[in-house]
Order: C-alpha cells, then structure tokens, then sequence
C-alpha cells in the first residue's frame, strides 16, 4: 500500500526500533538502507499491521503469495516481515541489475507489469515518493543514495551527493516520461 505523506519526519537520527532492525538487516544483505527505510515508510509508514484493501500486510506491505515466496509465515511479525520485504527487494534489485528505479516499479506494481511496460498512475507516484524519501533518510543517516553497510562509518562528500541527486532525479524523470508515453 502506497501512503503519500506530505513530509518526512520518519527520517531522523534518532531511530525507532523498527527502524534500526530495518538498518541492521539491510546492511547485513548488502541493501543500502535509506533505500530500505524509505520503501518501508512509503508502503505502510512503518506500521507493521498495515493491510491494504488488496490484502498485502506489514511494514513492507507483502501480498500473501509473495511473502510465502519468501518464507515469511506470519506477515504481522515485523522481524518476518523486515526480512521478507528485504529479500523480495534483494530478489528485484538483482533481476533487473540493480535499476533501483524498475525493482521500485515491481516492487509496486509486479514484475508482470514490468514486463508488459504497465506503469499504473499509483506506480508512477510511488517511484519518486520512494526515491524522495529514500534522500531523506540518506541524509539523516549520514550517507550516500546507494551506500552499502560499509558506506555507513564513512564520510561522504558532498560531491558524490550530487552526483546522486543528479542520478535519480534523472531516473524519476525518466519513469515520469515513461508513464506519459505509455498513458498518451
């Protein structure tokens, strides 16, 4: 379930517990985790009861069939769902080579609709509310868009910052002109 929020103020230093678990596996996995917060606090605001009215549950809001793909038993168990929602994003960043942008669409919308170049409006909002948040929880974290666990002791200049921020505004504008195309 995509829930628009008109600002961030999830993303502060001071983490939740929820939040650090998120953090902590990501890290663990290899995902950069101001990517794993944000899908987190996008889909369900990290309300780890959150149902959906198509009956997708959790933190990482997993449709039953997906989450039993991914070995999740009991959707409401945050620890279940937290390692779940990872490994579904772990599975999408690696099948579509690490396009952030096109592993969000699926994430969203389904790798079928990938695949058909589907983009629903819903999608074409949740991509940069993503990406937006996921900023935001970069900059809260102390990181780069894209850093890894090891990233996180590291100092980032404002450089590379940029060139991230040029990067992703680049890929939003680019899933926007996409869904114009598919729309007109």
């Amino acid at each position: 379930m995509y829930v628009p929020s008109k600002g961030m103020g999830q993303a502060s230093t001071a983490l939740t517990a929820v939040q650090q678990q998120i953090v902590t596996q990501a890290q663990s996995m290899g995902i950069d985790p101001s990517l794993a917060l944000a899908v987190a606090q996008v889909e369900s605001a990290f309300n780890p009861n959150a149902v959906s009215p198509a009956g997708a549950t959790g933190l990482f809001q997993l449709m039953p069939a997906t989450a039993a793909s991914v070995g999740v038993t009991n959707s409401t168990d945050p620890t279940q769902n937290i390692q779940g929602g990872l490994a579904y994003l772990q599975q999408l960043l690696q099948q579509y080579g690490g396009d952030v942008s096109t592993a969000l669409w699926a994430y969203n919308a389904g790798p079928g609709n990938v695949a058909a170049g589907n983009l629903p409006a819903q999608t074409a909002n949740y991509i940069p509310a993503v990406e937006n948040a996921q900023s935001t929880w970069a900059s809260a974290l102390g990181t780069s868009v894209g850093s890894t666990a090891s990233d996180l002791s590291s100092d980032v200049s404002s450089e590379s910052t940029d060139d991230n921020t040029v990067l992703y505004l680049g890929l939003a504008l680019g899933v926007g002109a996409l869904a114009l195309a598919l729309w007109a």
